[in-house]
């Protein structure tokens, strides 16, 4: 398997679009750097596929399932990873803390694309 990147935001150990979206709905930030945000995930809204399936069972009902696949970006998806890391810069900006990330074991793929894989991790590597 390629190298996939994923990018990990502190405090709370989740990913870079989740905190995203959280600083976009509930922080207090100057209108340029709200602006900034919001194009960025827009881009990313209009550019990146969104995932179809983010279970592993293939059962009647998986999408109402919670969901537990992690999403990770190939590492030659590199204009998604470029406008990734304007990102980083905007949220590192909103106080948290974000570390790059890389494995070539990303779990059981439950989506793939061009761009990104969704795995649920192996039990062997979850906390």
């Amino acid at each position: 398997m390629r190298t996939l990147i994923r990018f990990i935001c502190r405090p709370g150990e989740i990913g870079l679009f989740v905190a995203a979206h959280h600083a976009f709905d509930h922080g207090t930030m100057p209108a340029s750097l709200r602006d900034e945000l919001a194009a960025l995930i827009q881009w990313f809204n209009t550019h990146l596929p969104e995932p179809k399936r983010l279970v592993h069972t293939k059962s009647k009902g998986f999408y109402r399932r919670d969901t537990v696949a992690i999403s990770w970006f190939k590492d030659d998806a590199k204009d998604f990873i470029a406008q990734a890391w304007r990102l980083v810069r905007v949220v590192e900006r909103l106080g948290y803390e974000v570390e790059l990330i890389r494995t070539t074991r990303p779990g059981y793929v439950t989506h793939e694309d061009d761009f990104q894989v969704a795995a649920i991790p192996f039990a062997d590597e979850r906390d």
